[in-house]
């Protein structure tokens, strides 16, 4: 098959379906103006032979990116089930990733940063799974739900998303991530009588003024972290400043003494993060390098071979 000059050209103009493969090259995919690339009912998956999008795995060379105007969502996904999209960076989009009246959508290794609005939308979908992720610097959330819940975010990262990380009128779980406000916002905003977030073996970063969430129904502000516990959740989670190497750059790599993934390199920081190896001991770990302490890393890179070394001199 021949190669197509964009992936919105091929969802435009092919019947790309369950059990299909779609592999982005390396480099930068520009969006034409006020054209996302649409994924709609005819692009259907089935749960045992899904639609697979894979992005470029040359990390080192920058991977795959979608690049945006500003005047259309990057993926904008309708009406459609069981679609995985994988290793692919998002930009300069309205929303990064919009998934309307979609199940069983599975978003891997994205990264959805400095978008007009949000980092991922969705809206009137069920079972969306966003598992290391990154959202960050996007002017309104990370992540908006105003889907029909049972979301799963699974090793994620936000950072810098100016409303606020998460946003949601239904309920979700998040665990094994890095949640961090950057300034006096929300990490979690629960907004109506169905909002809730669930979850644990999270850690918060905390600007001065910033809160662990608030909901609306309730007209409460969950400033502190022990607040938020007694309501029965997060009990394993902890607020800490997570040590990235460079995240205004996009770089949220966790230091270590031990080693960190540097542009296809090992390097060395001189303090280690206190999110290396605080993840679910129940999760799996062995996609991470050794040494990696048995148990997975919090954040984006937990469970990859790019998690951060473990550290026997932990600070």
């Amino acid at each position: 098959t021949l190669p197509i000059n964009s992936l919105a050209e091929l969802f435009a103009n092919y019947p790309v379906g369950a059990g299909d493969r779609v592999f982005v090259d390396t480099g930068t995919n520009v969006l034409a103006f006020a054209t996302p690339v649409t994924i709609r009912d005819r692009n259907t998956g089935l749960v045992d032979f899904p639609l697979r999008i894979q992005g470029s795995t040359n990390f080192a060379a920058g991977g795959s990116l979608l690049l945006g105007n500003g005047s259309a969502d990057g993926f904008q996904l309708v009406n459609t089930r069981h679609v995985v999209i994988r290793d692919i960076r998002v930009a300069n989009c309205i929303n990064g990733v919009t998934l309307q009246n979609v199940a069983g959508a599975t978003l891997e290794g994205l990264s959805l940063y400095q978008n007009a609005s949000n980092g991922l939308y969705a809206v009137g979908s069920s079972g969306v799974r966003f598992q290391n992720g990154r959202a960050w610097a996007n002017r309104n959330y990370g992540y908006a739900c105003d889907g029909l819940g049972g979301d799963q975010i699974q090793n994620c990262t936000f950072w810098g998303n100016a409303r606020a990380a998460i946003w949601t009128r239904f309920g979700i779980t998040v665990s094994n991530s890095i949640l961090c406000a950057t300034s006096a916002t929300p990490i979690y905003v629960e907004s109506g009588l169905g909002a809730s977030v669930s979850g644990d073996f999270n850690l918060y970063g905390m600007a001065t003024g910033a809160v662990i969430g608030t909901n609306s129904a309730q007209m409460v502000s969950y400033t502190r972290l022990s607040q938020w516990q007694a309501r029965g959740r997060d009990r394993r989670s902890f607020v800490e400043d997570p040590l990235f190497v460079n995240p205004a750059a996009g770089d949220f790599h966790l230091r270590s003494q031990a080693g960190f993934w540097s542009n296809g390199t090992w390097a060395v920081a001189t303090n280690t993060s206190w999110a290396i190896d605080a993840g679910d001991p129940a999760t799996a770990f062995s996609n991470e390098p050794s040494y990696n302490g048995d148990r997975i890393n919090l954040g984006a890179f937990g469970g990859t071979a790019q998690a951060s070394l473990s550290d026997t001199n932990h600070p």
